[in-house]
């Protein structure tokens, strides 16, 4: 999606699905930043060795999926410089995936002996990933082919590597090449690719799930416009205002945002002051711990798009004094989102996740359902951990999943991820009492996702797309007609119209600061103006850990922190049902598209639906039935 840039300009050079369309205070100057991406090309190519059993070397064999551009080649594509820096991620497959899930479910189960006892990340991977023995082989594999190890996750399910191009076409026997296509909006996108399967030794090859990294064609989209909210009016239209009135503002919760953009801390001040919020005893921002990941950009480098600025004010908005922790990663980071989800296990630091981007699940012939297998894979120690983690479902409605080019579907559907779709919510300007709450979309789809993804399935490497159970046992009438894991789970104000485009500045669902740290063009407490699901997930997510706070309130966090947790907390949401004290059922407003490969249009109903879930959350209601039920997440 395009940024707006002033009242009537449009910079191409940005692709967010957030769609920051941004209305500042005076106009700025049309700038057309380049998006081909800079490599050196190099003169010498980067050449795979010979395989020769003769060599006394161990048989080696490919790693399926590991060729995601059989059409490019040596004689299409220009060759890569040897000392081309090389980071990307080995997955390896859990000793008991099964088992793994089992235990996921039986400990997300609220009627289960065995709920809310949550594992540490050490515990999942002594239980249920891969043997000691099998870890030690690849990481003896790499080091002796000159790779430098980064980080070995503490479910031992991935490995961080680093070398070169020549280490790489040597230990893994392919080439490496630049090639060039041409993306959804028409740009030139360069990527590196090998132009054979990746190779291990036999013995360890068979353990491997995917690797990440090597191959840099997998994009992420960012999810990211009066009824236009501020903190105090969000808080009032959902019901969260009792708790903070209370002095719940979200001490002693870890909210995590898993974050591929730039940017500025020196916004925080601005959103803090405007609102009224609580500031910690170290200054307005001082409750946010910046934890890089890999090549991350770290505080204040690089140019942010909005989306980093967007996750920690909707985060503070209800949750002012949570310590957040911004997993900032990089967009070059050529193994995201593994590397980032593999951190957050690893740390364990993190009760409530928020991710506000999609991931491209395929793009022509080209699958990467081992990756995302990988990815899955990490999400159930995730919840295996008791973590919540929780994503926005994207902004052009039910065409995000059947279309055949770019496509964005994952995380939406895992069904390890609290899925927040849009909705378009109208309250009093001055108390935040709401009057009426609709879908956001319009007919024919554009605006919070929703319905299924029947492209991406097991013979895809998708396996884990089907409905899970707590959606099996809740909306049955659906999953039996459609299995699979159906969206959204949740809804919150993310328009302030029906539908995208308007930038006339009081149209929006929210307002930001944003600045670009250059000064001028977009001076620090610069406001604009967005719509998106990129601002219902960290918003829910900042609600939802003020109610955490309170629940958990009195109790002294274990050392694993497992004991002020809610986990997937999907299955109790679903056990609730269709009540009216814990949602607001939104049953106004328009479809949201037909859902795949049907001419039945995903329109808001009674009850879950295509187009909102459940609807959006009451947390003061929440609260009530968590104490009354004596049932906690």
């Amino acid at each position: 999606m395009p940024i707006a840039c002033g009242i009537t300009e449009v910079c191409p050079q940005f692709e967010m699905e957030d769609l920051l369309l941004f209305t500042f205070k005076s106009p700025v100057p049309r700038q057309f930043l380049p998006r081909l991406s800079s490599f050196a090309v190099a003169t010498v190519a980067v050449m795979i060795l010979p395989s020769s059993a003769s060599s006394g070397r161990s048989q080696f064999s490919a790693i399926p999926n590991s060729l995601r551009h059989p059409e490019v080649n040596a004689s299409n594509a220009d060759p890569v410089s040897s000392d081309e820096f090389v980071r990307f991620a080995i997955s390896l497959q859990p000793s008991n995936v099964a088992g793994l899930q089992s235990f996921v479910d039986d400990v997300s189960n609220p009627y289960s002996p065995n709920y809310r006892h949550f594992l540490s990340p050490d515990q999942v991977g002594a239980k249920f990933g891969p043997s000691q023995a099998d870890l030690n082989a690849t990481v003896t594999f790499l080091t002796s082919n000159g790779f430098t190890i980064a980080d070995v996750a503490k479910n031992r399910m991935v490995i961080v590597v680093e070398g070169t191009a020549a280490q790489v076409a040597s230990a893994f026997r392919t080439n490496l090449v630049h090639a060039t296509r041409v993306d959804s909006d028409g740009w030139p996108d360069i990527y590196r690719t090998n132009t054979t399967p990746l190779q291990m030794p036999a013995a360890i090859a068979n353990k491997v799930v995917s690797i990440d990294g090597i191959d840099t064609s997998i994009r992420m989209k960012r999810r990211a416009t009066t009824t236009q909210l501020n903190p105090t009016l969000f808080r009032a239209c959902y019901n969260a205002s009792t708790s903070y009135g209370a002095g719940y503002y979200g001490q002693g919760v870890h909210i995590a945002i898993a974050n591929w953009d730039g940017y500025r801390l020196n916004n925080i001040p601005y959103w803090t002051s405007t609102y009224g919020l609580p500031v910690p005893s170290g200054g307005s921002g001082s409750n946010i711990v910046v934890v890089k990941v890999g090549t991350g950009t770290t505080y204040g480098v690089g140019t942010p798009q909005g989306e980093g600025d967007l996750d920690l004010q909707a985060v503070l908005q209800a949750a002012p004094l949570a310590t957040v922790y911004d997993y900032d990663d990089s967009t070059n980071d050529t193994g995201a989102p593994i590397t980032t989800l593999s951190k957050i296990s690893s740390d364990n630091l993190a009760d409530i996740v928020t991710e506000s981007y999609g991931w491209e699940t395929s793009s022509s012939n080209t699958y990467y359902g081992s990756t995302w297998t990988s990815a899955h894979n990490v999400h159930l120690s995730l919840s295996a951990q008791g973590i919540t983690y929780m994503a926005a479902t994207g902004d052009d409605g039910t065409a995000a999943f059947p279309s055949r080019g770019a496509r964005y579907g994952y995380p939406d559907i895992d069904p390890e991820v609290l899925n927040v779709g849009g909705s378009i919510a109208t309250v009093d300007s001055t108390t935040g009492v709401r009057s009426s709450e609709a879908s956001w979309g319009v007919s024919g789809g554009y605006g919070g996702t929703g319905g299924f993804d029947p492209y991406d399935t097991a013979a895809h490497g998708f396996a884990f797309n089907v409905a899970p159970s707590y959606q099996t046992s809740t909306i049955s009438s659906k999953t039996s007609k459609y299995n699979y894991r159906l969206i959204p789970d949740l809804a919150s104000s993310a328009g302030g119209k029906n539908g995208l485009g308007s930038n006339t500045g009081t149209g929006w669902a929210f307002a930001i600061f944003y600045n670009t740290g250059t000064g001028t063009s977009y001076p620090p407490g610069t406001s604009i103006a967005i719509d998106g699901t990129s601002i219902a997930s960290p918003a829910t997510a900042g609600a939802l850990g003020a109610l955490m706070g309170e629940v958990f309130n009195g109790v002294t966090p274990n050392g694993t922190r497992s004991n002020v947790r809610f986990g997937r907390v999907q299955n109790y949401l679903y056990s609730i049902g269709s009540n009216a004290s814990v949602f607001y059922d939104i049953t106004a407003g328009s479809s949201i598209g037909n859902l795949p490969g049907t001419s039945t249009a995903a329109t808001p109903a009674v009850g879950w639906d295509y187009a909102t879930g459940w609807g959006a959350l009451n947390f003061g209601g929440l609260y009530n039935y968590i104490k009354s039920s004596g049932i906690n997440p």
